[in-house]
């Protein structure tokens, strides 16, 4: 039986989101430090995102402060 993943679910769609996904804004919970570094290696990460333009669009900073 396959397990399922959902990260590798993204990659496998990933030219497709990047094609034909709305963009959003987001900002950085945590992650883990190796991922500012270069590598292939998958590490974990948290963030928080909203698709609300009318609120987020003039104040992206707010997520940092949810964040």
């Amino acid at each position: 039986m396959e397990r399922e993943d959902p990260l590798a679910e993204i990659l496998k769609v990933q030219d497709m989101l990047l094609a034909e996904g709305r963009l959003v804004w987001g900002a950085l919970v945590q992650a883990n430090n190796d991922l500012f570094g270069r590598g292939w290696v998958d590490l974990p990460a948290a963030v928080i995102y909203s698709p609300d333009t009318a609120v987020f669009d003039d104040s992206p900073d707010l997520l940092l402060d949810i964040a």
